[in-house]
């Protein structure tokens, strides 16, 4: 089973860079080519990953795609953590980008969980 961009995970991470962009740009100057640069980046990368796994040409490749996703929605977790703690982000402006995140976490968290109880039955 691949993710296809024609699924709402792949609308829902290309909702979401937009959603972080306008972020970004209440991040102080001194943070344009620092922190600005890695959320807007890890934001763009978890659509343009989610497409890449729906064009995977086997299961590892795919494995490999929903692993990186993962990953980059915990980074971008991160990131997000260490802007409110520098007082450059507060809580309120980024729930909505949080609940996005979490909008695309849930159904490849079931995904993967449906994927790996497929291999261990096989």
């Amino acid at each position: 089973m691949k993710i296809n961009k024609n699924l709402d995970i792949w609308e829902k991470g290309r909702q979401l860079a937009p959603n972080v962009y306008e972020l970004a740009k209440e991040l102080p100057e001194e943070e344009k080519f620092v922190l600005s640069q890695e959320i807007t980046q890890t934001a763009i990368a978890i659509p343009s990953n989610i497409a890449s796994c729906a064009e995977a040409k086997n299961a590892k490749e795919d494995k490999n795609f929903r692993n990186i996703i993962s990953g980059k929605l915990a980074r971008w977790e991160t990131q997000r953590e260490i802007a409110r703690k520098l007082g450059y982000l507060n809580e309120d402006k980024t729930n909505n980008v949080f609940k996005q995140i979490n909008l695309i976490r849930s159904p490849l968290s079931s995904l993967n969980k449906a994927l790996k109880t497929d291999e261990a039955t096989n």
